[in-house]
């Protein structure tokens, strides 16, 4: 019986994909689908997704047309044809640790949000990774982080302890409050589902997503309960290719501004 829907918004980056597939691989927890959420339609991705030896029934993989950022739509989609009633995203660039699903899961909280964090590594510990993934288990290991620290450092990680799974750790900071990011988070489904899930008005990256969906959530009464040092993912390094949106800024200040908890543009539109 499946436990859990892993939702990964992807776009384009096969390399990153690659990993992340070879760390689901690897999770202490199996009862879990995965539904690879792309913000469009690339013959690259399914080309290799045809060759990768990953499909079963419990795999999925969802296209939109490209019309640019469109990631929210992307996720809706996603939230509506998962089939277990616990959610778990991650961003098609951060890699799990291997008990990953298993810490969000049992973390699970009626009326909460488990948040996590991330490990930001750099382009050259990124790229070591991404050309042997079967490092990955002692790279994501207590040793292996300590060993990788001075050069993970000179190397530009940022909050590279944050990698680290530490029960020990997360006992000095679990009353810590958190907000949600967008890269490792989970709840119930019908959270989301109350509050329309997410605002498909946010059409450009960075500012906004992350803080409208929160402060939605907050508004019916759902905390955050802090997981950091439970659930890592590890960011690959890319170079930004994006600029704030003063767009997404005006959407979010009228969302709180008018107090709209349940969102015109979500899961289901209202005129």
């Amino acid at each position: 019986m499946l436990k859990a829907s892993l939702i990964i918004s992807i776009y384009k980056n096969i390399q990153a994909l690659s990993v992340i597939l070879k760390a689901l691989q690897d999770q202490t927890e199996k009862a879990f689908e995965v539904i690879l959420s792309e913000d469009g339609n690339n013959d690259q991705v399914k080309q290799f997704l045809e060759t990768y030896p990953w499909q079963n029934e419990n795999h999925h993989h969802l296209t939109q047309k490209d019309e640019g950022f469109r990631k929210n739509k992307a996720l809706n989609r996603a939230i509506q044809h998962a089939r277990t009633d616990y959610l778990i995203f991650i961003d098609g660039d951060c890699v799990p640790h291997q008990r990953f699903i298993e810490s969000h899961i049992q973390s699970a909280s009626l009326g909460k949000v488990c948040s996590g964090r991330r490990a930001e590594l750099g382009p050259k510990l990124s790229n070591i990774i991404i050309k042997k993934p079967h490092m990955l288990p002692f790279f994501t290991s207590g040793l292996g982080l300590l060993l990788f620290a001075p050069f993970a450092y000179l190397d530009h990680a940022k909050n590279y302890e944050a990698g680290l799974y530490s029960k020990w750790l997360y006992g000095f900071i679990k009353n810590k409050p958190r907000g949600i990011v967008g890269c490792n988070f989970s709840c119930y489904k019908k959270d989301l589902v109350e509050i329309n899930g997410f605002n498909e008005d946010y059409v450009f990256p960075g500012d906004g997503e992350d803080s409208d969906i929160e402060w939605r959530l907050f508004s019916q009464g759902i905390g955050v309960k802090n997981i950091k040092f439970l659930a890592p993912v590890y960011h690959l390094y890319h170079p930004h290719k994006f600029q704030r949106s003063s767009q997404n800024k005006f959407i979010l200040e009228k969302t709180i501004e008018e107090n709209v908890v349940f969102c015109h543009n979500g899961l289901k539109k209202i005129k």
